[in-house]
């Protein structure tokens, strides 16, 4: 799908919604939402071989597969002996 056409879907979504403080939510997510793009992403910035690896380490934390910050500093403490 274009980003036309989803435009158009979605002024046709919103124009079918009545409920006033949805749509004043809405308009204040999407300002934000606006805002932000005209700040630079830092992601956007990264190789794609930086990305990937990113991407590795957050599927690794949310698979319990980190480890604290504490703990790092321990280890590095002990090779620094």
């Amino acid at each position: 799908m274009k980003t036309m056409e989803i435009r158009k879907k979605i002024n046709k979504v919103i124009s079918e919604i009545e409920d006033k403080n949805f749509l004043v939510d809405l308009y204040d997510l999407l300002q934000n939402k606006a805002k932000d793009k005209s700040e630079k992403d830092i992601l956007d910035e990264l190789t794609p071989k930086q990305l990937a690896r990113l991407r590795l380490s957050m599927k690794q934390l949310d698979e319990g597969k980190g480890m604290a910050h504490e703990q790092v500093m321990q280890r590095l403490g002990k090779l620094a002996r």
